[in-house]
């Protein structure tokens, strides 16, 4: 039975009047991302070197500037999003 169904949904391909034509998918017209985003957006303040931490000063300094720089890429990315969006950054 097996074999029979084998040999009929063979014989069945061949039926086919034309072969199939494949044809690219239209273009979409759109500006590229990279070129709406402002270059100010695309980096982030850098993170703090935490290799020279001895005191508690220097502790405190370093969790403020990892701070400014976390706060800093948030800002950044919401305004990202905010382009992408539509509602014109910040």
């Amino acid at each position: 039975m097996r074999a029979f169904l084998l040999l009929v949904a063979l014989a069945l391909t061949g039926c086919a009047s034309s072969p199939a034509v494949l044809t690219a998918p239209p273009q979409v017209s759109r500006p590229m991302l990279r070129d709406t985003i402002p270059q100010s957006l695309r980096t982030c303040l850098p993170e703090p070197d935490g290799a020279k931490v001895a005191t508690n000063r220097q502790v405190a300094t370093y969790v403020l500037d990892l701070k400014r720089a976390g706060r800093d890429c948030r800002q950044k990315l919401r305004s990202i999003g905010a382009l992408i969006e539509g509602e014109g950054g910040k």
